[in-house]
């Protein structure tokens, strides 16, 4: 992966094994990882946010089918309108989100980085979700959607986002390399 050193100004990028990577000019839109990966003075937090996937019968389809996309902003729960070819409802959770201190394995940038994603996929936990993450989609579900409500989820995960103090957009040439435009800082958007 990638990685803009500053002793690399104006020069190659390095990845962790550090190849050079040669080029004129680089974009980082590395989403939550893009933190871990140049320096973001404090100006993006990585944070995580429960997703859960329920799979629908051929009747609730059918039922579902005009289902808009909804959000509870008390209890920031959404959804999305049922999938058609996967027959999946996907609903989540918006709020501050988890955040997750990158480890002594893990190569961070200097005081760069408060949290970020797991660098490796964390296949061992493939459908973890914190206990309160899935109360909380549960809760959006009574809500809701009151007969989905005790069904379990095929599947449940982790969402990852950038978040910026502002919520607004990171679109601009890095301060410190002339030649690294990042584009970022999505808040959920």
């Amino acid at each position: 992966m990638p990685r803009f050193l500053p002793e690399a100004e104006d020069g190659p990028v390095r990845t962790l094994a550090n190849t050079a990577v040669e080029g004129d000019h680089f974009i980082l839109a590395a989403g939550a990882w893009a933190s871990s990966l140049a320096p973001c003075y404090g100006s993006t937090l990585s944070t995580a946010q429960a997703v859960g996937y329920m799979r629908l019968t051929e009747e609730e389809l059918e039922r579902y089918k005009e289902l808009p996309i909804y959000i509870n902003f008390s209890i920031g729960w959404f959804n999305f309108p049922p999938h058609r070819e996967s027959r999946m409802l996907k609903m989540a959770i918006h709020d501050w989100g988890y955040t997750r201190s990158p480890g002594p394995e893990e190569k961070a940038l200097p005081g760069a980085v408060i949290s970020i994603p797991p660098l490796k996929a964390p296949r061992e936990r493939a459908n973890f979700v914190p206990v309160d993450g899935e109360k909380r989609l549960r809760q959006g579900l009574r809500e809701v959607l009151p007969e989905l409500a005790d069904r379990p989820f095929e599947r449940a995960a982790l969402c990852w986002y950038t978040d910026t103090p502002t919520g607004d957009f990171i679109v601009d040439l890095h301060p410190d390399y002339k030649n690294l435009f990042i584009a970022g800082g999505g808040s959920g958007q």
